[in-house]
This record gives C-alpha cells, structure tokens and sequence, in this order.
C-alpha cells in the first residue's frame, strides 16, 4: 500500500506517430532522439533508474496537437 504522502512524479510519454511532430515543435527538437524509438530506449531506461531509487514515477502521456496549441 502506498503512503499517502508518498509523491508521485509523471513522466512526459509522447506516441510513435507525434514524435515528427513533437521534434518539430520543440525549441530544443534538434537535441531529442532522431526516432521515437530510440527515445523510448532511453525512456524506459530513466523510468527504470528512478524506480530503483525508491521513486514512484508514472508515464503521462501527452498528445503534442493539444500541447502546441
């Protein structure tokens, strides 16, 4: 069970079909991962890294269209 004053942080996860998009979008889309794919290597690996430490992190999964907008 978990505590209830336990934090829990969220994790930006974005779909295969808006990585384009979000790069696009991106002040920064030069430095992100070239394919979504290798983006979700390094993704699930941080997911994995925080979790080991104890945290409790989720993935949130954010729909690029809303977020330009």
């Amino acid at each position: 069970m978990k505590n209830q004053n336990q934090m829990i942080f969220g994790v930006a996860w974005f779909k295969p079909e808006q990585w384009k998009a979000l790069k696009y979008a991106s002040v920064d889309g030069d430095e992100l991962e070239e394919t979504h794919s290798e983006w979700l290597l390094h993704a699930n690996r941080a997911l994995r890294e925080l979790r080991a430490k104890g945290m409790t992190v989720e993935p949130v999964e954010v729909d690029v269209k809303k977020l330009v907008a």
